[in-house]
């Protein structure tokens, strides 16, 4: 049984650690096209970054730029829904958050920090999943609105 369990954990770590290589690689030939704002799909990846003054621990700049930079990526797909003309840009962003999280779907796994630093009084963290991951795409105005019933 201990062996089993061993060479479970054995096959997971080199998925894992290989997955990591294939999305640094594809970060680093790509890093020029990942945007401060928003969320960018690239080779099947999906990548994200934020950036926020050096003001407090290490510690606490990575996990809140990691925090904005995932927020992204979760509502990376809200930009593909055909949403009615008259809705503001709040609606439609309220709209999304009440989706993902009534219908269950932010529950993102696999992202990983592909880049940090500082930059001046500037600290940056990057971060990527794969796009499969994400698990939100095909969504429709009509889901949505499904939702609220």
């Amino acid at each position: 049984m201990k062996v089993k369990n061993l060479i479970f954990s054995l096959c997971l770590m080199s998925a894992l650690n290989a997955y990591a290589q294939d999305i640094k690689i594809v970060y680093e030939a790509n890093k020029n096209k990942v945007k401060v704002d928003q969320a960018v799909e690239i080779e099947g990846f999906l990548f994200s970054s934020s950036i926020s003054r050096a003001d407090t621990t290490v510690d606490v700049l990575i996990d809140k730029n990691k925090m904005i930079a995932t927020s992204r990526i979760v509502d990376y797909p809200m930009t593909f829904i055909k949403w009615p003309k008259q809705l503001s840009e709040d609606l439609k962003a309220t709209l999304w958050r009440h989706y993902i999280r009534v219908a269950n779907k932010n529950n993102l796994s696999g992202v990983l920090i592909i880049d940090n630093g500082q930059i001046g009084k500037n600290y940056y963290v990057v971060v990527g999943v794969e796009s499969s991951k994400v698990g939100l795409d095909n969504v429709t105005y009509e889901n949505i609105l499904e939702s609220l019933r």
